[in-house]
Protein backbone atom coordinates (compact mmCIF):
# COMPACT_ATOMS: atom_id res chain seq x y z
CA UNK A 1 0.00 0.00 0.00
CA UNK A 2 1.20 3.63 -1.39
CA UNK A 3 1.31 6.18 1.58
CA UNK A 4 0.32 8.51 -0.91
CA UNK A 5 -3.26 7.88 -1.63
CA UNK A 6 -4.58 10.42 -4.35
CA UNK A 7 -8.21 12.35 -3.51
CA UNK A 8 -10.09 12.91 -7.08
CA UNK A 9 -12.89 13.67 -8.70
CA UNK A 10 -14.56 10.47 -9.36
CA UNK A 11 -14.87 10.22 -13.83
CA UNK A 12 -17.35 7.76 -15.35
CA UNK A 13 -14.63 5.15 -15.71
CA UNK A 14 -14.23 5.20 -12.40
CA UNK A 15 -17.87 4.01 -11.58
CA UNK A 16 -17.43 0.11 -11.63
CA UNK A 17 -14.34 0.83 -8.97
CA UNK A 18 -16.11 2.90 -7.15
CA UNK A 19 -19.00 -0.14 -6.89
CA UNK A 20 -16.47 -2.57 -6.42
CA UNK A 21 -15.64 -0.62 -3.19
CA UNK A 22 -19.17 -0.74 -2.42
CA UNK A 23 -19.57 -4.40 -2.52
CA UNK A 24 -16.64 -5.48 -0.54
CA UNK A 25 -17.30 -2.84 2.50
CA UNK A 26 -20.99 -3.73 2.47
CA UNK A 27 -19.66 -7.55 2.68
CA UNK A 28 -17.37 -6.44 5.49
CA UNK A 29 -20.05 -4.22 7.57
CA UNK A 30 -23.26 -5.26 6.79
CA UNK A 31 -24.05 -8.58 7.60
CA UNK A 32 -25.81 -9.08 10.85
CA UNK A 33 -27.99 -12.25 12.12
CA UNK A 34 -29.87 -9.73 15.03
CA UNK A 35 -31.62 -7.88 11.62
CA UNK A 36 -31.46 -10.78 8.86
CA UNK A 37 -29.18 -9.40 6.76
CA UNK A 38 -27.03 -12.16 5.01
CA UNK A 39 -24.30 -12.29 3.19
CA UNK A 40 -26.15 -13.76 -0.12
CA UNK A 41 -28.66 -11.06 0.28
CA UNK A 42 -25.87 -8.31 -0.58
CA UNK A 43 -24.50 -11.10 -2.89
CA UNK A 44 -27.87 -10.75 -5.07
CA UNK A 45 -27.69 -6.54 -4.66
CA UNK A 46 -24.50 -6.69 -6.47
CA UNK A 47 -24.84 -9.00 -9.41
CA UNK A 48 -24.76 -8.86 -12.52
CA UNK A 49 -28.48 -8.65 -13.51
CA UNK A 50 -29.84 -6.65 -16.25
CA UNK A 51 -31.01 -4.40 -13.60
CA UNK A 52 -27.72 -3.77 -12.20
CA UNK A 53 -25.70 -3.64 -15.21
CA UNK A 54 -28.28 -0.34 -16.47
CA UNK A 55 -27.88 0.67 -12.98
CA UNK A 56 -24.25 1.05 -13.38
CA UNK A 57 -24.29 2.27 -17.01
CA UNK A 58 -26.77 5.38 -16.06
CA UNK A 59 -24.79 6.01 -13.29
CA UNK A 60 -21.46 6.33 -15.77
CA UNK A 61 -23.69 8.51 -18.26
CA UNK A 62 -24.47 10.77 -15.25
CA UNK A 63 -21.99 10.91 -12.13
CA UNK A 64 -20.51 14.42 -11.34
CA UNK A 65 -22.75 15.73 -14.11
CA UNK A 66 -25.75 17.08 -10.75
CA UNK A 67 -24.47 20.50 -9.62
CA UNK A 68 -26.23 19.39 -6.46
CA UNK A 69 -24.56 15.74 -6.38
CA UNK A 70 -20.82 15.34 -6.13
CA UNK A 71 -18.36 12.01 -5.52
CA UNK A 72 -14.68 11.59 -4.99
CA UNK A 73 -12.45 8.63 -5.23
CA UNK A 74 -9.40 8.33 -2.85
CA UNK A 75 -6.87 5.11 -5.47
CA UNK A 76 -3.53 3.82 -4.42
CA UNK A 77 -1.85 4.21 -7.72
CA UNK A 78 -4.50 2.85 -10.26
CA UNK A 79 -7.06 1.17 -7.69
CA UNK A 80 -9.80 2.53 -6.31
CA UNK A 81 -9.59 2.00 -2.41
CA UNK A 82 -12.64 4.77 -1.46
CA UNK A 83 -15.00 7.07 -2.19
CA UNK A 84 -17.34 9.75 -1.23
CA UNK A 85 -20.59 11.09 -1.82
CA UNK A 86 -22.01 14.32 -1.35
CA UNK A 87 -25.38 15.85 -1.89
CA UNK A 88 -26.94 19.23 -1.65
CA UNK A 89 -30.27 19.68 -0.15
CA UNK A 90 -33.27 21.89 0.33
CA UNK A 91 -31.36 24.14 3.35
CA UNK A 92 -28.63 21.17 4.08
CA UNK A 93 -26.14 19.10 2.67
CA UNK A 94 -25.88 15.31 2.89
CA UNK A 95 -23.12 12.21 3.01
CA UNK A 96 -24.46 9.82 0.82
CA UNK A 97 -21.81 7.72 1.63
CA UNK A 98 -18.13 7.33 2.58
CA UNK A 99 -16.70 3.82 2.11
CA UNK A 100 -12.75 2.88 2.17
CA UNK A 101 -11.58 -0.65 1.76
CA UNK A 102 -11.01 -2.71 5.04
CA UNK A 103 -7.67 -2.62 4.43
CA UNK A 104 -6.83 0.78 3.84
CA UNK A 105 -9.41 1.98 6.65
CA UNK A 106 -8.16 3.55 9.90
CA UNK A 107 -5.31 5.76 7.92
CA UNK A 108 -6.78 8.57 7.21
CA UNK A 109 -8.29 8.09 3.60
CA UNK A 110 -12.02 8.57 4.81
CA UNK A 111 -11.04 11.29 6.97
CA UNK A 112 -9.63 12.98 3.92
CA UNK A 113 -12.80 11.62 2.00
CA UNK A 114 -15.16 13.46 4.50
CA UNK A 115 -13.23 16.70 4.50
CA UNK A 116 -13.78 16.63 0.60
CA UNK A 117 -17.66 16.51 0.61
CA UNK A 118 -17.68 18.83 3.95
CA UNK A 119 -15.89 21.54 2.26
CA UNK A 120 -17.66 21.07 -1.13
CA UNK A 121 -20.99 21.28 0.63
CA UNK A 122 -20.50 24.30 2.10
CA UNK A 123 -23.21 24.81 4.39
CA UNK A 124 -22.90 24.24 8.31
CA UNK A 125 -25.68 21.54 8.71
CA UNK A 126 -24.72 18.41 7.07
CA UNK A 127 -27.31 15.10 7.66
CA UNK A 128 -25.88 11.21 7.02
CA UNK A 129 -27.38 8.12 7.94
CA UNK A 130 -25.70 5.08 9.03
CA UNK A 131 -26.60 1.58 9.93
CA UNK A 132 -28.10 1.90 13.79
CA UNK A 133 -24.97 -1.02 14.27
CA UNK A 134 -22.66 0.18 12.35
CA UNK A 135 -20.50 1.55 15.77
CA UNK A 136 -17.33 2.30 13.65
CA UNK A 137 -19.03 4.53 11.20
CA UNK A 138 -21.06 6.16 13.82
CA UNK A 139 -17.91 6.73 15.86
CA UNK A 140 -16.19 8.10 12.48
CA UNK A 141 -19.01 10.61 12.10
CA UNK A 142 -19.13 11.86 15.58
CA UNK A 143 -14.74 12.87 15.00
CA UNK A 144 -16.45 15.29 12.74
CA UNK A 145 -18.88 17.18 15.20
CA UNK A 146 -22.00 14.85 14.06
CA UNK A 147 -24.72 13.90 16.52
CA UNK A 148 -27.81 11.42 16.52
CA UNK A 149 -30.92 13.17 15.64
CA UNK A 150 -33.26 10.57 17.08
CA UNK A 151 -35.67 11.16 14.05
CA UNK A 152 -36.28 7.89 12.58
CA UNK A 153 -35.03 6.48 9.36
CA UNK A 154 -37.53 4.90 7.39
CA UNK A 155 -35.62 2.80 4.43
CA UNK A 156 -33.32 5.37 2.63
CA UNK A 157 -31.46 2.25 1.30
CA UNK A 158 -33.88 0.06 -0.88
CA UNK A 159 -34.58 -3.10 0.52
CA UNK A 160 -32.80 -6.39 -0.08
CA UNK A 161 -34.61 -8.96 -2.62
CA UNK A 162 -35.13 -10.82 0.45
CA UNK A 163 -37.19 -8.13 2.07
CA UNK A 164 -35.47 -7.19 4.72
CA UNK A 165 -33.91 -3.48 5.63
CA UNK A 166 -30.28 -1.91 6.71
CA UNK A 167 -31.86 0.19 9.60
CA UNK A 168 -30.30 3.51 9.72
CA UNK A 169 -30.11 6.20 11.87
CA UNK A 170 -29.64 9.86 11.43
CA UNK A 171 -26.78 12.18 12.59
CA UNK A 172 -26.60 16.05 11.63
CA UNK A 173 -23.55 18.28 11.78
CA UNK A 174 -24.57 22.03 12.53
Amino acid sequence: MKKNIKITDAKPEDVNGIRDVQKITWLDTYPNAEFGITVDDIEKRFDDSPQNKKRLLERKKTINKNPDEHVWIAKDDDQIVGFCIAKKEQGSGRIGAVYVLPQYQSKGIGKKLMSAGIKWLKTKKILVNVASYNQKGIEFYKSFGFIETGKPVIESVRPFASGVSIPEIELARK
